[in-house]
């Protein structure tokens, strides 16, 4: 499988199914235009051309944890794939005079970020081998509206989008929607409440159990 979302929500799905991570977008960020124009244009980016850069003080800043995380003076740096689409890795923090790396639930604290970061793209980009899944929860948070939303359902593709959202939306075949309040704001714990109907549409694209 290729699970590919917006925001951490397949790494902690990878996570929950004890698979390897095999995709380059694990525990990241991905602003919501950039997000459909990688779905758009997957089969044509050059995912070898890409370029380090620190996340913008302006990005992400309805999320709270983006902002707590830019606020205290972390640094978030992205991958700007191919000028099109960039990955900011918000879960991959910088911090100095670390001799080893900390964790905590879903951070990593490192004083070499941007080594860490381009060590990580490589080594999953060159296991990313299946055709890709897109993963979308929906937050309004993470600046998805009902606008972007719609033109998300729209794309015709052979590739599927499982899209975890509140919105009435009109949508095309290789879309699935799971509805939810979206009252909570952990996608670990979406992932738990929605697990088997999630997981259910995996084993139906990729015609496989997991």
């Amino acid at each position: 499988m290729n699970i590919i979302s917006n925001n951490c929500a397949a790494s902690f799905l990878y996570k929950k199914l004890k698979k390897e991570y095999n995709n380059p977008f694990m525990w990241s960020f991905i602003e919501p235009k950039e997000y459909i124009e990688l779905i758009k244009n997957y089969e044509n980016i050059k995912f070898n051309n890409f370029q380090v850069i620190k996340m913008p003080q302006n990005i992400g800043r309805n999320s709270e944890s983006i902002s707590y995380k830019l606020d205290n003076g972390f640094n978030i740096l992205g991958i700007k794939i191919d000028n099109l689409v960039t990955v900011y890795y918000t879960h991959y923090l910088e911090i100095e005079k670390q001799n080893k790396i900390q964790y905590d639930e879903a951070n990593i604290f490192i004083d070499n970020v941007e080594k860490y970061v381009i060590e990580k793209y490589k080594s999953r980009l060159a296991r990313m081998n299946e055709i890709p899944l897109f993963f979308v929860i929906a937050y309004k948070h993470h600046s998805w509206n009902k606008e972007l939303l719609q033109e998300l359902c729209n794309i015709k593709s052979k590739n599927k989008i499982i899209l975890m959202t509140n919105e009435s939306l009109i949508y095309n075949s290789n879309v699935t929607i799971i509805y939810d309040n979206m009252k909570i704001r952990n996608p670990r714990i979406l992932i738990d409440n929605h697990f088997n109907e999630i997981k259910n549409e995996i084993e139906k694209f990729y015609e496989k159990s997991l």
